[in-house]
């Protein structure tokens, strides 16, 4: 018999794993840091040591190489890394960062051992780590790669040895592209070669940080992130740019790093590939660089062009998004998904590219029209409904309070505490988040439909560009119809579905609208999206509050008859079951069937995000008797 021929195996990238023992090295040299402070900064105004002297004494430190080396050879992205940092998130964080540290400037790679610090109560030690790294970044020495300054300080020869190690196992650590995504690969092959199989894999991460006054010179988030590079490259839209431009300006001239402002225009009509061109071409003037994001300062439109371009500038470059709308801070910001219209069709173009860090920073909310703070609600209801119990009922008791303050920045007429009522704020927000993200991230590239987050979004994109109403009121009608379509099921109580119903109606989003009773366009939109959903409905809804299934199977008449009954609930509720300021007109802004973005044959995106509206913005583009323009 002929002896079957043994497969060739090709593995890449051989990695330490050993994360208990790693667990070990990270205490070992935090607590060595803090000693290592004293020795490095010599306080003495008479003998100040020299920056060179000091990254030398650090870096030459046996401890220090060993716990840099150890890092540097872990695969900082994997599950079980992260699992055994559950309880650090911040020293997470600074190690996913430390693995890179060959190509990072040096003042990036003393900020992280800072924070590594930092996390500790070790005050003493955390203010002197602060001074090494202004000291560090006073010279150019500090943005000089770690590559080069090892060689400048005669650093050990285990710093060499490991980089030509790292070279053949694992090129990431050593000459990433990015620092914020690795890719690995598992290919086997015939003898001769004649038929190979591959599997490839991209493992990206990100970070989400719910802060408040990001802008205050006090707050340091984006200083830790550009002071490196001694410069930054912000696209911002114009709305944000008229009201917090001289803030944004102010603060990184207050931290000494160059800021280079391409504004652009947030508008609907806006999110076109023409203006992702065009961001393209002032991305390439600015010599953007893919070792430096990218800072996107507005809401969903700005998010989605400018993630198109960076997605497509030197096919990955990385951007950080500062969120300055509800929707964008608790959906869209995030998100990895990223679309632009084209030929008339809503999301043609687009790339899953997500920011390496999102911040959400509800001081922006203030300047919203209050219209589209209710719209953003509208979000936060689908996360609480669809996945977390907990989030549904705080928002169910404080709804109002969070509506008309503003998430706690219009405080006026409130009359409770405001610190406590600002931290309930952040725990409504943080908890959205935290839901939505869990969702989104299992299924990047839309690889499955189980997506709850896609909750309100089946039917809507039928009607919501048509009727021009506001993204928030279109997903409200979807999630109320859905949450009946549960009780139909059998899947949620008649109590259940009143409490969605009541807390929708109670912040005056809408349960319905008349253009829901076109059961011909309803049924369209339903069979595009099975289409886009890969030949399944998928619909999410609830099954009971806090957890989601989903509807496989709607033919006509049953869509028709739910529809109906659905109706009759509804008159059952203040105005019908209608909302308040439910149309883009009502809150200042252009009617979507007036901008040429309607098209009767493709539904709008199934998970499509809008922007917000400043209020004193809108007020200032009235008195000049133009139409106001959405921000972001």
């Amino acid at each position: 018999m002929t002896e079957t021929p043994i497969v060739k195996e090709i593995t890449f990238f051989r990695l330490d794993e050993d994360f208990i023992r790693f667990q070990d090295t990270v205490g070992n040299a935090v607590n060595h840091l803090k000693e290592l402070a004293c020795k490095a900064l010599d306080d003495s105004p008479e003998t100040p040591e020299k920056p060179a002297e000091i990254a030398r004494i650090i870096f030459a430190d046996p401890i220090i190489s060993d716990f840099l080396i150890r890092t540097s050879r872990l695969a900082v992205f994997s599950k079980e890394l992260a699992k055994s940092f559950r309880s650090n998130l911040d020293a997470l964080a600074a190690v996913k960062q430390l693995k890179f540290f060959y190509n990072l400037p040096t003042v990036a790679v003393l900020q992280q051992l800072a924070n590594l610090v930092a996390g500790t109560d070790a005050v003493e030690a955390t203010q002197k780590w602060n001074n090494i790294v202004e000291r560090i970044a006073e010279c150019k020495l500090g943005f000089m790669p770690m590559r080069i300054l090892l060689q400048e300080i005669n650093a050990p020869p285990c710093y060499e040895d490991n980089a030509e190690y790292l070279k053949d196992d694992e090129p990431h650590a050593v000459y990433p592209t990015s620092i914020y995504r690795t890719s690995h690969s598992y290919v086997l092959a015939k003898p001769d070669a004649s038929v190979i199989e591959g599997i490839m894999g991209l493992t990206l991460t990100t970070s989400i940080k719910i802060v408040y006054g990001l802008l205050s010179p006090e707050n340091h988030e984006l200083k830790k992130i550009y002071q490196p590079f001694g410069r930054c490259l912000a696209v911002v839209d114009n709305k944000v740019e008229k009201l917090y431009g001289e803030a944004i300006q102010a603060y990184f001239d207050q931290h000494n790093i160059e800021l280079k402002k391409l504004i652009f225009s947030g508008n609907e009509t806006d999110k076109h590939i023409s203006v992702v061109e065009k961001i393209l071409v002032a991305l390439k003037k600015n010599r953007a660089s893919r070792n430096q994001p990218v800072l996107v300062v507005g809401g969903g439109v700005i998010a989605d062009v400018t993630g198109c371009a960076t997605a497509l500038y030197h096919r990955n470059t990385p951007y950080v998004m500062v969120c300055t709308s509800v929707v964008t801070g608790i959906d869209a910001g995030p998100s990895p998904r990223r679309g632009c219209d084209g030929f008339g069709f809503k999301n043609l173009f687009g790339a899953y590219h997500p920011p390496v860090i999102t911040f959400t920073d509800r001081s922006f909310f203030k300047t919203l029209h209050r219209g589209w703070v209710r719209h953003g609600i509208a979000e936060i209801i689908k996360m609480a409904v669809i996945r977390d119990e907990s989030l549904f009922c705080l928002v169910e008791q404080n709804s109002s309070d969070l509506l008309w303050t503003k998430f706690g920045t219009d405080m006026a007429e409130f009359d409770g505490d405001h610190e406590a009522f600002g931290k309930l704020c952040d725990l409504v927000i943080g908890k959205s988040l935290e839901g939505y993200v869990r969702s989104e991230y299992g299924s990047l590239w839309e690889t499955h439909q189980c997506r709850p987050h896609a909750y309100g979004h089946t039917w809507t994109p039928g009607y919501e560009l048509p009727s021009g109403m506001l993204h928030g009121h279109a997903v409200s009608t979807g999630m109320g119809f859905g949450a009946y379509l549960s009780f139909c099921e059998g899947w949620t109580t008649r109590g259940e579905i009143d409490r969605i119903l009541s807390l929708l109606s109670n912040l005056e989003l809408s349960l319905w609208h008349p253009i829901m009773e076109d059961v011909d366009r309803l049924y369209s939109a339903q069979e595009k999206v099975i289409e886009k959903r890969g030949g399944n409905l998928a619909a999410p809804v609830p099954k009971g509050i806090g957890k989601c299934g989903y509807i496989n199977h709607m033919p006509h008449d049953r869509l028709a008859m739910r529809l109906q009954e659905y109706h009759e609930i509804c008159q059952g509720y203040p105005r019908g079951g209608q909302g308040v300021e439910v149309h883009c007109k009502d809150v200042g802004l252009e009617d979507p069937a007036t901008m040429g973005l309607v098209n009767q044959e493709l539904p709008g995106d199934v998970n499509g995000h809008e922007n917000g509206c400043h209020e004193n913005e809108k007020e200032k583009e009235e008195t000049n008797q133009a139409n106001t323009s959405k921000a972001c």
